[in-house]
């Protein structure tokens, strides 16, 4: 039997994907050939994380970054992975530490809570999926709440675990009810 949280990933992953292939396509850049669905779906994450870390950087520092690319930071760095996915693993949490570095006083943990919040926005789409009816803020259809809740409070990873935990039994519970 399948995983549910599984399912809910590969769905994220595959819109992802479709995501950055329609914002490259839009602006005229061709995608290597040889991009398969984890590599696209890799850049989609990844284009995500570094437009979420600019934009950081952009409001502690008050400077904006990527003004200049036309087609918009998020297509700017998809297209970046897509034509060269190795030489960017390292890319994201090395420009984590540059942001932690530049602004010291916040906490700028990106890269675990736009995890935390595409797993919450997946668990809640397939709870209304199922009609579960759950409400209150572990429910919230809005990714950027959980996104935001997660930066802004510098949450634990166990506590983020935990709610993502919470919210696979609840659902678990609820497609067992129905």
């Amino acid at each position: 039997r399948k995983d549910p949280m599984e399912t809910i990933m590969q769905r994220i992953t595959f819109l992802s994907f479709i995501l950055c292939l329609a914002v490259t396509s839009a602006f005229a850049y061709d995608p290597p050939e040889d991009v398969d669905d984890v590599a696209g779906a890799e850049c989609a994450r990844y284009a995500e994380i570094m437009t979420r870390l600019d934009d950081e950087k952009d409001r502690c520092t008050g400077l904006t970054t990527l003004e200049h690319h036309v087609d918009g930071p998020e297509a700017f760095h998809c297209n970046l992975c897509l034509q060269n996915p190795a030489a960017n693993r390292n890319q994201l949490q090395s420009e984590q530490e540059s942001l932690a570095r530049v602004c010291p006083k916040e906490p700028h943990n990106v890269i675990a809570c736009y995890d935390y919040a595409a797993k919450a926005f997946a668990q809640v789409d397939r709870a209304q999926e199922l009609g579960c009816g759950f409400t209150g803020h572990r429910w919230n259809p809005d990714m950027e709440a959980h996104y935001g809740w997660c930066l802004r409070g510098n949450i634990a990873q166990s506590y983020l675990d935990a709610e993502t935990a919470a919210r696979l039994a609840d659902i678990e519970a609820c497609r067992q009810s129905h």
